[in-house]
């Protein structure tokens, strides 16, 4: 039975919302923002189908368990770009059938498998109806062995054909084979391995690999053979992008000083020796090094013996001692530029601005207050466009102080990373005042959080009344 929805009143016609048709309310939907269009999506069936659709490349589905076995029931006919399977707690048994995920796997591009304990063949199957997926992360803490070695191999041949980037934890000769058979059609890997499995990683044919991490886990790192791995590093043509995560390696870290062809590389780990502070000497024989990311836990402080004028992009984090005049002096032309080992005075980036005035065009840093020197020498910064502050004390009206580099003309995006600044009271002076840029306090615009508080309130009105 068909029902006529329009009723006239005084002779005119009245349309409601839900009679436009879906076209003219994408155009609409359109023109909301990402937390809107969410909170659009509760509204009735039709809408929640209208905003799956303009959000169907940010959406992601994630299962808890495996415990679905009707598809229809929960996925509702879509199609996800994006999959996360959380299996932590229930394991993948021997005898696992993948057949009710054939209807998500046909479009997924970016899969996520975590687990504690998984069957190897059951492992296999899971990841066989995916042949779209080019993003893979898998994480088996545990794999139990059911099939004989042939038998495996012969599973892996031709599976996952377009993946292209991999992260995976390999602590069981299997997962290197599964890592072996993928490998030729990889550009970026992220590898957790033992050093004992170093040997099947050798024989890895990386013909298109461009980005790789090596994680080792142990508390200290031991590589057998370290020609080796400076061998087979060396060997990876179109390596360029490289990180390494040992502990109390500094043999590693220096080996890769050897890889002249490398520009952008990440150094990590927790480091109890005595000479630590000699481990970058040798770091200016990269010639090619655009960028260096150092999250290191130690006491002692970061040296360098040769000045990196190539260099534009450093990152640093952990504990490691920094100081401010050694970056200045080693670092002449940074663009970008991360401190959070520590809360830096208005001095130190009075001088930071003082280095980079005319270069820096992304700076994070943590300061203990928004006075007035620390305001200035920001302001001194001419093409700094994305800025990130990490505030250590609070005082009365410090949102209010960033007004004027709210309104800097270079200035692109604005991030305040403060846990009460969302109880200033002069947040609003902020986010109203003559800006160009976007403002983010944590990982919120500031324009939801001042809409979350103004609701928060009329709650509490609503309950006192």
């Amino acid at each position: 039975m068909e029902v006529d929805q329009r009723k006239e009143i005084g002779g005119v016609e009245e349309t409601f919302i839900e009679h436009l048709p879906n076209e003219i309310l994408l155009m609409i939907f359109r023109k909301l923002t990402f937390r809107q269009l969410v909170q659009a999506s509760a509204v009735s069936h039709r809408w929640n189908e209208l905003m799956f659709y303009l959000l169907k490349d940010r959406v992601k589905l994630r299962i808890q368990g495996l415990q679905f076995s009707n598809t229809e029931e929960w996925a509702q006919n879509r199609n996800y770009a994006a999959l996360t399977f959380d299996a932590v707690r229930f394991g993948l048994p021997k005898g696992f059938n993948a057949r009710w995920l054939e209807p998500l796997a046909e479009n997924v591009k970016h899969l996520r498998f975590y687990c504690m304990r998984a069957n190897d063949g059951a492992l296999l199957e899971l990841l066989r109806p995916f042949g779209a997926v080019e993003e893979l992360l898998v994480k088996a803490d545990k794999l139990d062995l059911s099939k004989a070695l042939s038998s495996y191999l012969r599973l892996c041949r031709g599976l996952l054909p377009n993946l292209r980037r991999l992260t995976i934890g390999c602590r069981y000769v299997r997962m290197m084979e599964l890592l072996k058979e993928v490998a030729p059609r990889l550009v970026s890997l992220d590898l957790e391995l033992l050093p004992r499995l170093l040997t099947k990683f050798y024989v890895c044919r990386f013909e298109n690999l461009k980005s790789l991490t090596l994680r080792f886990p142990q508390r200290q790192t031991k590589i057998p053979n370290m020609l080796s791995l400076l061998r087979c590093l060396q060997q990876i043509k179109n390596l360029r992008k490289l990180g390494l995560f040992v502990n109390d390696g500094i043999s590693v870290f220096r080996a890769a000083f050897a890889l002249t062809s490398v520009d952008d590389l990440t150094l990590g780990g927790t480091f109890t020796v005595e000479h630590f502070s000699q481990i970058f000497d040798d770091i200016h024989r990269m010639t090619n090094l655009r960028s260096l990311s150092i999250f290191v836990r130690t006491e002692q402080f970061l040296t360098v013996e040769a000045a990196l004028p190539s260099l534009d992009s450093l990152c640093i984090g952990g504990t490691i001692k920094v100081n401010v005049s050694i970056l200045t002096e080693k670092f002449p032309n940074l663009t970008l530029l991360m401190l959070t080992t520590r809360t830096f005075d208005w001095h130190e980036v009075q001088e930071i601005a003082n280095a980079w005035q005319s270069t820096m065009q992304h700076l994070a840093i943590e300061i203990r207050e928004t006075d007035q020197s620390v305001i200035a020498s920001i302001l001194t910064m001419l093409k700094l466009r994305k800025l990130y502050l990490y505030l250590n004390k609070a005082s009365e009206n410090h949102i209010a102080a960033l007004i004027p580099v709210a309104c800097m003309a270079t200035l692109e995006e604005l991030h305040i990373l403060d846990k009460d600044c969302k109880q200033d009271a002069t947040l609003a002076e902020l986010c109203n005042c003559k800006r160009s840029c976007t403002i983010f306090i944590g990982e919120s615009l500031i324009e939801d959080v001042l809409a979350d508080e103004i609701s928060f309130a009329k709650q509490l009105c609503e309950l006192s009344l």
